[in-house]
């Protein structure tokens, strides 16, 4: 009975074929869209400090003096903040479908290509 030595490839591999690329992981993907969603409450955060009515709270509560606004200003930016509140949720769920798309789109095009590379070197 021969003995396989221990330098000899495993069934599964090819000593020819080149290893495949990394594909971006689910920590790298879950990084991504934290990024995403800190960046979205960070401007909800920026529009909510320049409505009046949270700055006149936020003044009271650290003893300041509230600063005096134009009642024009003051309904434009709350409007705008509830007009953000509401779009902000869509928002980002659109941006983290498109990343997660382009994504998707990337890996399949990067197997493709390899598939394309390596069809010239098939024996059938």
């Amino acid at each position: 009975m021969p003995e396989l030595s221990s330098a000899q490839p495993s069934m599964g591999r090819s000593p020819f074929r080149q290893p495949s690329s990394r594909r971006f992981g689910f920590r790298t993907i879950l990084l991504m869209m934290l990024m995403v969603t800190v960046a979205g409450v960070s401007i909800l955060v920026y529009n909510a400090l320049r409505v009046p009515a949270i700055m006149e709270d936020l003044y009271a509560w650290m003893g300041r003096p509230a600063p005096a606004v134009r009642t024009g200003d003051a309904r434009r930016a709350q409007l705008l903040f509830a007009l953000f509140c509401y779009a902000a949720p869509l928002t980002l769920a659109l941006l983290v479908h498109l990343l997660h798309t382009g994504l998707q789109w990337w890996e399949a095009y990067r197997v493709q290509r390899t598939a394309a590379e390596d069809e010239s070197y098939r024996m059938e």
